[in-house]
C-alpha cells in the first residue's frame, strides 16, 4: 500500500508542476485517453457479464433436463462446477445461482478498479 501511495504522490506532484501550454495540452490529452479507455474497459465488462448470465439463463433448462452422468456437477447453475451438497433442489440452487452471480459482480467491479488504475499510471 505504501508503494501505491507513492506512485499517486509522484503523479500528483508532475500534474502540479508548471509547465507551458502545449505540454500541459497534450497532459490532458493523454488523460482523456485513459478515461475513455477505463470507461470502455468497464462497459465491455458489464456487458459481457450480462451477456454471459441472459445466455446462462436462456440455455440452463435445456442443460438441466439432458440426464447428468455425475450427480456432483452442479448443472443449470451460473457456473458449471462440483459442489460437496445437492444443487438440485430449489433452494440450494438459487442460493449458489445468486451467490455465483454477486460474486461475478465483485469480480467485475474490482478487474474494473485494478484496470483503471493502471491505465491512469501507464499513460500518465
Amino acid at each position: 500500500m505504501k508503494e501505491v501511495r507513492m506512485l499517486i504522490e509522484e503523479i500528483n506532484r508532475d500534474w502540479l508542476e508548471s509547465r507551458n501550454r502545449e505540454q500541459n495540452e497534450a497532459m490532458i490529452k493523454v488523460a482523456k485517453i485513459s478515461r475513455i479507455i477505463s470507461i470502455t474497459s468497464v462497459m465491455f465488462s458489464i456487458i459481457l457479464m450480462f451477456t454471459f448470465t441472459v445466455c446462462q439463463i436462456l440455455v440452463s433448462p435445456k442443460v438441466r433436463s439432458q440426464p447428468n452422468s455425475d450427480p456432483r456437477i452442479s448443472v443449470g447453475l451460473l457456473y458449471l462446477v462440483y459442489l460437496p451438497y445437492n444443487t438440485h433442489k430449489k433452494g440450494p440452487f438459487i442460493s449458489t445461482w445468486v451467490a455465483q452471480c454477486i460474486s461475478s459482480m465483485f469480480q467485475l467491479i474490482i478487474y474494473a478498479g485494478f484496470d483503471t488504475f493502471f491505465s491512469t499510471v501507464v499513460l500518465h
